[in-house]
C-alpha cells in the first residue's frame, strides 16, 4: 500500500503544503538552505507572519536605521514591516482590513496608495501614523471605478513624473468571452489590456501602453529622468498550437504611447526554455487567432499581426520563458546614506538590473518558474538592451514540488533586496557579502 502522502494528486499536495505553511506545522523548517543564489549573496528569513504577502511598496523617507516596508495580501489585509533597528527582524503590524484584494501597493511622500480590482485609495501620513503606532485615517478615493469589466486584481507604481500606473486587463463577460483594445466606459482614454497613468488627484486617466495582456509587474528605471517604466507581460497557457508563448520583459518611455499586440503577437526566446539566451526572441502572429481562442480584440487580427509582428510596435528587451509566470520586478539602486549597510550588492549591479520574481506554474510537467531572475540592461534613457540574463535565486522546487513562490522584490534603503513568497507565507532578505569574492567590489 501506498503512502496516503504520495497517493495525493499534485494539486491536493500543493495545497496541504500551503496549509501547513500557513498553520505554522512547517514555519520553523523553511528549507532557505536550499536557496541558491551566486557566490557572496545570502538569503535570510525577513519574517514569516504575514499570510499570504504578495507585492511591496519601501518608504524612501530616509530616518536610518528604520526600514519601513508596505506589503500587500492575497487576502483584505495590508501590512507594514517595520525594522526600527536595522538588524533584519522587523515589527510586523496589520494596518488595514477589510479590504477587496488589495493586491497593488505604491508609496509618495509619506503617503501609502492601495489598488483594489476597481479602485484606487489613498492613504495621507501613513508613515507618520504607522511609525506613531496609530490607526491609518479614512483613504481618499483617487480613482473609482477603475474598469467595470475588468476584475483582475490590479498592479500598482508611482513614476518619476509623480503619476500613478496601473494595469488593466481584458474585458470579460459572464460567458468566458475577454476582450482587449475596447475603451473602458467611464474613462474613454483608457483601453482594456494595457498600462494607464493618471494623476495623483485622479485627473487625466488613459492608457499609455496596449497590447499587453496580462501585466505581473512594474518598475521605473532609478537612472532616467523620463517615466521609462520596465514590466512584466505574462501570457496563458495556450488552449491550442504546440507550445507557450514566452513571459516577456519590456523597457518602455511612458510618454510613447505605443501598442505591442498582445493577444494576437506572441513571442519565443532563444536558447534553453530554462534561462533563455540573451535578447527578445522571435515573433509570431497568431492572425487565425488560434492560440488564444477565449481572447479576440477590438483591432482586428490582421492589424495585430501588421502592427506589431512587421516590426513596427518595439520588441521585448528580454524572453524569459515559457510559463514562468513573470510578477514583481525591482531595480536596484544601491544602500542609501546614512545607513549601516553590511554590504551593498556589487557596483555593476546598481540600477541596470532588472530583478524579476518568477512565480511559477505548478501545473506544466517542466515546473518552469519558481524563482528570481536578473536581467542586465543597457539603456541611453528611453530604450534598453538585455547584455545578461541570469537565474538568480532558485530552490523553492523540492522533488518538483513548489514549498515557495516568489511574487515581488524590493530594495530596502540599506542595501539588502527582499523577495515576498505567498506560498511560504514568507519574506525573504537578501544581502551580499564581498568577502566571499576577496573583497572585489
Amino acid at each position: 500500500m501506498r503512502h496516503w502522502c504520495t497517493a495525493l494528486t499534485y494539486t491536493s499536495r500543493l495545497f496541504l503544503t500551503h496549509l501547513l505553511l500557513r498553520r505554522g506545522f512547517l514555519a520553523t523548517s523553511l528549507p532557505l538552505q536550499d536557496l541558491a543564489a551566486p557566490l557572496g549573496f545570502n538569503i535570510s528569513l525577513y519574517t514569516d507572519q504575514v499570510p499570504r504577502p504578495r507585492y511591496l511598496a519601501i518608504s524612501k523617507t530616509s530616518r536610518p536605521p528604520i526600514s519601513l516596508t508596505y506589503i500587500s495580501t492575497n487576502g483584505s489585509q495590508v501590512y507594514a514591516l517595520i525594522d526600527r533597528q536595522g538588524t533584519g527582524a522587523p515589527e510586523v503590524v496589520p494596518i488595514l482590513d477589510a479590504l477587496t484584494q488589495p493586491n497593488g501597493v505604491a508609496w509618495l511622500n509619506g503617503t501609502l496608495y492601495v489598488a483594489q480590482p476597481n479602485a484606487i485609495l489613498q492613504y495621507t501620513g501613513a508613515d507618520d501614523a504607522v511609525l506613531a503606532g496609530k490607526a491609518l485615517g479614512s483613504p481618499g478615493i483617487v480613482l473609482a471605478p477603475i474598469a467595470s469589466l475588468d476584475g483582475s486584481p490590479k498592479i500598482l507604481k508611482i513614476g518619476p513624473d509623480r503619476k500613478l500606473y496601473y494595469s488593466v486587463g481584458p474585458s470579460c463577460d459572464q460567458s468566458g468571452t475577454c476582450r482587449c483594445g475596447d475603451a473602458v466606459a467611464s474613462a474613454p482614454q483608457v483601453h482594456y489590456c494595457s498600462i494607464a497613468r493618471v494623476s495623483l488627484d485622479g485627473a487625466g486617466a488613459t492608457s499609455r501602453i496596449t497590447g499587453v495582456r496580462d501585466v505581473g509587474g512594474l518598475a521605473f528605471d532609478p537612472s532616467s529622468q523620463e517615466p521609462v517604466v520596465a514590466f512584466t507581460s505574462q501570457h496563458p497557457v495556450p488552449a491550442k498550437g504546440p507550445s507557450a508563448s514566452d513571459d516577456l520583459l519590456y523597457y518602455q518611455d511612458a510618454d510613447d504611447a505605443v501598442d505591442l499586440g498582445a493577444p494576437l503577437c506572441q513571442w519565443h526566446g532563444r536558447g534553453s526554455p530554462i534561462v533563455r539566451s540573451i535578447g527578445p526572441g522571435n515573433a509570431t502572429a497568431d492572425a487565425t487567432n488560434a492560440v488564444m481562442p477565449q481572447l479576440i480584440t477590438s483591432s482586428g487580427a490582421s492589424g495585430a499581426k501588421q502592427a506589431s509582428c512587421s516590426g513596427e510596435s518595439p520588441p521585448p528587451a528580454q524572453a524569459l520563458g515559457p510559463r514562468v509566470a513573470a510578477m514583481g520586478l525591482s531595480f536596484y539602486p544601491g544602500a542609501q546614506p546614512g545607513y549601516n549597510s553590511t554590504a551593498p550588492f556589487p557596483r555593476k549591479y546598481v540600477n541596470s538590473t532588472a530583478f524579476i520574481a518568477e512565480h511559477g506554474s505548478p501545473s506544466s510537467p517542466a515546473k518552469p518558474g519558481f524563482r528570481v531572475a536578473a536581467v542586465t540592461l543597457t539603456s541611453n534613457g528611453t530604450e534598453a538592451n538585455a547584455t545578461a540574463h541570469i537565474n538568480f535565486i532558485s530552490g523553492w522546487l523540492s522533488g518538483g514540488i513548489p514549498w515557495g513562490r516568489p511574487v515581488d522584490t524590493a530594495p530596502l534603503l540599506d542595501g539588502s533586496l527582499l523577495v515576498s513568497d505567498d506560498l511560504a507565507g514568507a519574506v525573504y532578505r537578501v544581502t551580499y557579502d564581498p568577502q566571499a569574492l576577496g573583497g572585489l567590489p
